[in-house]
């Protein structure tokens, strides 16, 4: 008869060790669909929500009138349902203002006609509850993908809980864009790699059903968020180092069959992306996408990195940490309790790592994972220092290894959950046995919480912040301006009417009149927001105030008779206001 080999021995050892019914991994899901939905509309969407919002509705921004003065239902008219408008619109329109593929923005549009429109405008609610649909789907998936590598019930139901607190993840899933969908087709690609990375180190051909699952992720993927190419990508630089490693020993390893597979794997990816190429080097250049480049990672070398170690740190736990609605003392202590907590469970996690890395059960997938997060970190910071591409000043761009990282902790955390207590020496609070995992599972609990209070991962402008200043200063019929460099300016000025007319305390109540003032792109000059402004002030029948909402240039209301209110004057929401009121 047989004898059982070790790695065989190990996971029985390790399956009458695990104690966690089944039925649990509904409860996880359970946990991690109430976090994300609970206050989902309490926030009023914010640019990029927008954009979904029109884009999906066949709307696009196109519609609102530029360097005029305008009504609050003028600027809100690319939210108005059309029942007219089908997917043919929703694909023009992304090709002609968006910088994304139309996958998500098509299931979108087809999402949102279950909810109709409220008072004339899309639910957006029924936006983000598509995102949410999807993030919460992340959290059985982790559990299949999870013991699809590990075969383990244990790790696999670590990684389903990761994913159901983690305030990361939670971000994502409660807003109305296309991550989370993403991040299931970042999930499939990644357990295929690791599937490939094991059969290249056997030297077997990677089986048929495995690599057109692969390639179907892949090409899924790039049709939904084009910055699935940083996976790829991430991907291609640890099969290159294991090529090298191959073919430095056998230089005719690299014809074998195991690597013909990949080279097949790979051309039918490069082909699933090649009908995008034109779109995405046009999107390079656009007005909507030059913000990433406005970093300064050559003379602030260090903001980067800062940056980063916190986008990492909130996959895993968050504090409170909005500037907007805490005062600089809670933000200093919540930001000393980060760093106490980050010293307690970074030990302990990277102890870990080092048992997972020769754990029999666990090495075959840290290992090539590991590499793929060491790959994709290299990345990011490669893009930022050397390209200008600074992806660590928004959180969601580290979305391409965030699946991967939750499966290397929960790799590290099962060696801790099931090693016996004479290898954990020491007191919970130095990071040791069941108390690190418990601890963890915590604090991301109550990260998660944090997102849900609306107290964290809040980088964009609030207008629901906003707006009640705007209702206590206006004292004569209202005007709001902006300046104009692209549809996020677009997006800005409608959050604060979408704002003002949700909060109506009367339906009769006047809203301002809003004025997006376009400035000269070509050669970045206000001079013509400015002209535009002063006819403006001119040509309105007075009484009136006026709002200076994120208006740049030298601009001096004065000269037209308009004295500044020194009472409202400054910063809401991440909203820079000044009033004037003319007489």
């Amino acid at each position: 008869m047989r004898q059982p080999s070790t790695l065989e021995r190990d996971r029985a050892l390790t399956h009458q060790r695990e104690i966690h019914p089944a039925y649990l991994l509904g409860l996880w899901t359970v946990v991690g669909a109430a976090l994300r939905l609970v206050n989902l509309g309490s926030l009023p969407p914010w640019t990029d929500e927008f954009a979904t919002l029109a884009f999906s509705l066949g709307n696009g921004f196109g519609s609102v009138p530029l360097d005029q003065v305008i009504s609050a239902e003028t600027l809100l008219s690319p939210l108005q349902v059309r029942p007219e408008a089908g997917p043919q619109d929703v694909v023009a329109t992304l090709l002609t203002e968006s910088t994304h593929p139309p996958l998500y923005f098509l299931l979108t549009h087809g999402w949102l006609q279950l909810f109709g429109s409220q008072e004339g405008l899309v639910s957006v609610w029924g936006a983000r509850s598509l995102s949410v649909i999807f993030g919460v789907a992340l959290i059985p998936a982790m559990f299949g993908a999870s013991w699809l590598l590990f075969r383990s019930r244990a790790i696999a139901h670590l990684s389903a809980l990761l994913m159901a607190v983690s305030p990361f993840g939670l971000f994502l899933a409660r807003q109305a864009r296309h991550y989370t969908l993403t991040m299931l087709l970042v999930l499939a690609s990644t357990v295929a790699f690791v599937w490939a990375w094991q059969a290249l180190r056997r030297r077997q051909p990677l089986p048929w059903p495995r690599a057109i699952a692969w390639v179907l992720a892949n090409a899924i993927g790039i049709a939904t968020h084009y910055f699935f190419a940083l996976v790829l990508a991430a991907q291609f630089l640890v099969l290159v180092a294991e090529a090298y490693r191959q073919g430095r020993r056998d230089p005719k390893a690299l014809m074998q069959p195991s690597w013909r597979s990949l080279y097949g794997v790979i051309a039918a990816t490069v082909a699933s992306g090649l009908p995008w190429l034109p779109i995405v080097l046009a999107a390079h250049a656009s007005a909507p996408t030059r913000w990433i480049y406005d970093g300064s990672p050559l003379e602030d070398v260090l903001e980067p990195l800062l940056r980063l170690a916190m986008w990492l740190l909130s996959m895993v736990f968050l504090l409170p940490s909005s500037a907007t609605v805490l005062p600089v003392p809670l933000l200093i202590l919540f930001g000393l309790g980060s760093v106490a907590i980050a010293l307690w469970i970074g030990p302990g996690l990277w102890r870990g790592w080092r048992r997972s890395q020769r754990d029999p059960a666990t090495r075959a997938v840290v290992r090539p994972l590991g590499l793929y997060l060491a790959s994709a970190i290299a990345l990011c910071l490669g893009l930022t220092y050397v390209l200008g591409l600074d992806l660590t000043l928004a959180a969601r761009f580290q979305f391409f290894y965030f699946p991967a990282l939750l499966l290397v902790l929960s790799g590290a955390l099962w060696t801790h959950w099931r090693a016996p207590k004479a290898m954990m020496p020491g007191p919970f609070w130095q990071g040791s046995g069941r108390s690190l995992v418990v601890g963890v599972l915590l604090v991301g609990l109550l990260g998660a919480g944090v997102v849900a209070a609306n107290l964290g991962y809040l980088e964009n402008r609030r207008s629901d912040l906003l707006v009640p200043i705007l209702r206590q200063g206006t004292q004569a019929p209202a005007l709001v301006a902006a300046t104009h460099k692209h549809h996020g300016e677009t997006g800005r000025l409608m959050s604060i009417a979408w704002e003002m007319r949700r909060t109506q305390a009367a339906p009769d109540e006047v809203l301002p009149q809003f004025l997006l003032a376009r400035r000269d792109n070509a050669t970045r000059s206000y001079g013509p927001a400015i002209a535009v402004l002063a006819e403006a002030l001119q040509t309105l029948p007075r009484p009136f105030d006026l709002w200076l909402v994120d208006f740049r240039g030298p601009v001096q209301p004065e000269q037209q008779n308009c004295l500044p209110d020194p009472d409202y004057r400054g910063t809401a929401g991440e909203y820079r206001y000044r009033l004037y009121r003319c007489r």
